[in-house]
């Protein structure tokens, strides 16, 4: 492309362009804001969301606990059984995470479908990102967290029920996302070889008692803000950045039982990273292996 820099609106022009296809920090935060708002969502958005939606293309999933739910959640939420789902996954040494049928009944009984639009929030962080990660992991494509949980949206003074939601169930069938889930076999190998990039979201207290060998540590508090949201996708970069990890790194996230863990693997896609697992059976599953090496 030519341009004439004596046409009074060329340096303009050429400026613009420069910007646009320049990269570095202005590319960098554009597509950190598209990735933001792919996987979480403000209370405010949640709101035009399903305002501006049929109800039934939408899908609120509450964690909270049931007694809470039944007392106060969004209108039109469907409460999952967080543990039921947790003890799903973790059944049989983690080969539940491959129970074709198990997982068609749960999701089924959800209305849930592989193409929906999904929001999962709720109170424990922890638990809410253990159901938006087992979601993606089953296949489904568009699914969200709702930033600060319930606690937000009541600051906000935003609709609040006690109405459970009518939905009809589904004939869900999931489509496991292999890729997403790192095996204790994969870990013990990253062991000798350096192969994958292994974080420990666990307390101080726990990283000390007994880890992975060579594992970064990174607790997934840290990830936050004071007010329980996640920190931008920029800051949650450096500090990924700041341990070494790079694009080039499958990045392999592990807690005691996979909640952890699933905060941290939301904040490495949040942070704009690709190649990302969780060791979902964490450090449960690993210590219990007496030929699983460990460090102290």
């Amino acid at each position: 492309m030519f341009i004439n820099l004596r046409h009074p609106y060329a340096v303009i022009v050429a400026a613009c362009i420069v910007m646009t296809f320049m990269p570095g920090a202005a590319g960098a935060d554009e597509a950190a804001k598209t990735e933001k708002t792919k996987l979480l969502l403000s209370a405010r958005e949640v709101e035009e969301l399903v305002d501006a939606a049929d109800q039934s293309a939408v899908i609120l999933l509450d964690i909270q606990e049931r007694d809470a739910f039944s007392k106060a959640h969004l209108p039109g939420a469907r409460w999952i059984d967080v543990a039921s789902w947790k003890a799903a996954a973790m059944a049989n040494s983690g080969d539940g995470l491959t129970n074709q049928q198990r997982w068609s009944e749960l999701g089924s009984e959800l209305g849930l479908a592989r193409d929906g639009r999904i929001v999962v929030y709720g109170g424990a962080l922890p638990n809410a990102a253990r159901v938006w990660w087992l979601l993606k992991y089953l296949g489904c494509q568009h699914v969200s967290l709702m930033d600060g949980g319930i606690d937000v949206w009541r600051k906000q003074k935003l609709p609040i029920t006690d109405e459970p939601a009518e939905f009809k169930t589904t004939k869900f069938q999931p489509a496991f996302q292999k890729q997403r889930l790192a095996r204790i076999d994969h870990v013990k190998q990253a062991v000798q070889d350096g192969s994958l990039f292994v974080f420990d979201t666990r307390s101080k207290s726990e990283f000390a008692a007994g880890r992975v060998p060579g594992a970064a540590h990174l607790e997934w508090v840290r990830l936050l803000t004071d007010d329980g949201t996640f920190k931008s996708a920029a800051e949650l970069r450096r500090m990924f950045q700041a341990l070494n990890l790079g694009p080039q790194h499958t990045a392999v996230t592990y807690c005691r039982s996979g909640g952890r863990a699933s905060v941290e693997a939301f904040a490495l896609e949040l942070a704009g990273y690709k190649n990302v697992q969780n060791y979902f059976c964490s450090w449960q599953e690993y210590s219990s292996d007496e030929d699983a090496p460990v460090e102290k």
